[in-house]
């Protein structure tokens, strides 16, 4: 998909820049909410499979980055996972490495990843 039609997924009213914490559905997102909601409000499904998606996506990135599965955390919003990590650092503790390299290089081989993939 280009870029282009990617943007054509979303249609604010004005510019939005609250992504971060609650970002707005694209299309695709909204028509299955949508979907989902008027099957919960007629009583014609139950709520066990909405987990299916997510975890077909987090076996998806796993297979794209070259990781177990098991090592892909999936969450609501990135504050969320990144305050986990963050909690379970020790106090006093400074973690090693080179500060930024491994996650700068890890988003670039994504993003990589995504344009071949296309």
């Amino acid at each position: 998909m280009k870029v282009a039609e990617a943007q054509e997924l979303w249609s604010p009213v004005a510019t939005y820049l609250n992504t971060a914490s609650y970002g707005l559905p694209p299309r695709p997102a909204w028509d299955a909410l949508q979907s989902a909601l008027e099957d919960w409000h007629g009583g014609r499904t139950s709520w066990e499979h909405w987990g299916i998606p997510g975890e077909e996506a987090r076996a998806y990135f796993a297979r794209l980055v070259g990781v177990p599965v098991e090592s892909v955390a999936i969450g609501p919003n990135v504050s969320t996972l990144v305050g986990f990590v963050a909690a379970s650092i020790p106090d006093g503790s400074r973690p090693g490495g080179d500060p930024g390299r491994r996650s700068r290089w890890a988003i670039a081989d994504v993003v990589a990843r995504l344009q071949h993939d296309g």
